[in-house]
């Protein structure tokens, strides 16, 4: 505080400060008192009673301090004649003489108390607490500002430190999303060209996360997704076509064995995909509508595709799968896709598989439909390159 009253004062030097000559008083063992002038310069003085040296400083270079708010205070603190002798009724009154004159001159160059406005009315004594009450509550609420302002940098401090870490983190995030997204992308389509399934599904199921933590590039989730689904069905095709198996099973001399179809067929299909190129429509057919427990007044998806044995028909039954929701009615739509196939059941003449609701997935790479025994022409190219389009978006 003495240092910030000194600041305070730095500019404003005394004019005692520029002279260079600052008042002293000397008292000697004697009794004698005399006053002198500082100087720059120490020096010695004699006492003009009894002749004894004396060692006088120099003059302070520094401003005289300010006085402190409390002290200004009390120092302004009006007192009445009357509280004055009351408070020491047995001290004589001060002499006039000039050994009295000389003790009361100032003593070094502290400044004289300053006098207020109101000097000369008579409080007695009353305004002392007051003063003393006004400067210990402004000291408190200047601590309670200082606490709070502690508080609010420290609180802003931590959030940009938050704020700060969390950009370093999102922006690092996106980074090594986006680095993963295309390294396992690249890898996962090779492998699928390759026919290795199952590298393909893990690695496209990579490329897929990573997509999803890259906010507002949907697109690329929506590539990756299709492309992790169409090699997860790859990776669990089933080893016997659909077709093969019901002609070899289905045969005049094997009517007695029907009993064991729904058994080998759970044996060989139940849990596996299929592949189907075929024609897609939605009809009105209350026959259906009632054999699947269906709504009457429901547009029916069905699948021109069957397989008829010399003793019995085949057909499939697919669920509505988001993937067929472009099909309308009295529009037969052709659709490349594969599904996952659930069991194998009898009504009357006809032998239905079901196939599991949502495992239904468009397919859109050539590669493995090739490999499959698909010819690869320019209708099978368009019909690929569409299906793309609608399920990734691109």
């Amino acid at each position: 505080m003495q240092w910030r009253r000194w600041q305070i004062g730095r500019g404003k030097p005394s004019a005692e400060r520029e002279s260079g000559d600052v008042a002293a008083v000397l008292s000697c063992d004697c009794g004698a008192r005399w006053t002198c002038q500082r100087e720059r310069r120490g020096r010695v003085e004699r006492c003009p009673r009894c002749g004894v040296e004396q060692f006088l400083l120099a003059a302070s270079p520094l401003p005289p301090a300010l006085p402190t708010r409390k002290q200004a205070a009390i120092d302004w603190e009006p007192q009445s004649p009357h509280a004055a002798k009351a408070e020491s009724p047995g001290r004589a009154e001060p002499s006039t003489g000039p050994a009295s004159k000389l003790a009361q001159q100032p003593q070094d160059h502290a400044p004289a108390p300053a006098e207020r406005p109101d000097a000369g009315q008579s409080d007695a004594g009353s305004r002392r607490p007051i003063e003393e009450h006004w400067v210990e509550d402004d000291a408190t609420a200047r601590a309670r500002w200082s606490v709070w302002s502690v508080r609010l940098i420290a609180a802003a401090l931590a959030v940009l430190v938050g704020l700060t870490a969390w950009l370093s983190w999102e922006g690092y995030r996106r980074r090594t999303a986006a680095a993963v997204l295309e390294q396992a992308t690249t890898r996962g389509t090779a492998a699928l060209v390759e026919g290795d399934y199952l590298q393909a599904a893990a690695e496209l199921e990579r490329a897929a996360k990573a997509a999803a933590a890259l906010p507002g590039d949907s697109a690329a989730e929506r590539r990756a997704t299709q492309l992790y689904l169409e090699a997860q069905a790859w990776s669990r095709l089933a080893a016997t076509d659909l077709g093969d198996f019901w002609l070899s099973r289905a045969q005049p001399d094997a009517a007695a064995n029907q009993a064991a179809w729904p058994d080998e067929f759970q044996r060989l299909f139940a849990g596996r995909v299929v592949v189907f190129d075929a024609w897609l429509r939605r009809e009105y057919d209350p026959d259906a509508a009632q054999r699947l427990a269906a709504p009457a007044d429901r547009p029916l998806l069905q699948m021109d595709w069957a397989t008829l044995g010399p003793s019995a028909r085949l057909q499939v039954t697919l669920s509505d799968d988001p993937c067929f929701a472009a099909v309308r009615p009295g529009q037969p739509q052709r659709f490349i896709f594969a599904v996952k196939l659930a069991g194998l059941r009898r009504r009357e003449e006809v032998w239905t598989a079901d196939t599991v609701p949502g495992s239904a997935v468009l397919l859109t790479q050539p590669e493995p439909l090739v490999r499959c025994g698909l010819p690869l022409d320019e209708d099978l190219r368009a019909q690929l390159a569409e299906q793309f389009k609608r399920e990734a978006g691109s």
